[in-house]
């Protein structure tokens, strides 16, 4: 069986033991793969990137959305994943 070009870049393989025994090839790890993240936060991301998504009601009813990456929450000005809970709230009362 032949592994993917893409993954087989990112194997670490187990080293052969030193006994007369044969053995095959184990893999000891796979690298990540290393990106900015999508949502816009500029962190390096190394994992599943996703969000969380809920529905709020205050200080009034909107969509709350949080990068699971960085933890910063959707400004809803701008777009992009830069503000704390405080920050949002305080955003959200000026509505």
């Amino acid at each position: 069986m032949q592994l993917p070009k893409e993954i087989l870049d990112r194997v670490t393989w187990t080293e052969a033991p030193k006994g007369q025994e044969a053995s095959l090839p184990s893999i000891k790890s796979i690298a990540p793969i290393v990106s900015e993240c999508e949502l816009g936060c500029g962190k390096i991301v190394d994992q599943q990137q996703g969000h969380t998504l809920a529905k709020r009601v205050t200080p009034i009813e909107y969509w709350q959305s949080q990068c699971k990456v960085c933890k910063q929450y959707k400004n809803p000005k701008t777009g992009a994943y830069d503000c704390t809970l405080v920050e949002l709230n305080v955003i959200l009362r000026q509505k």
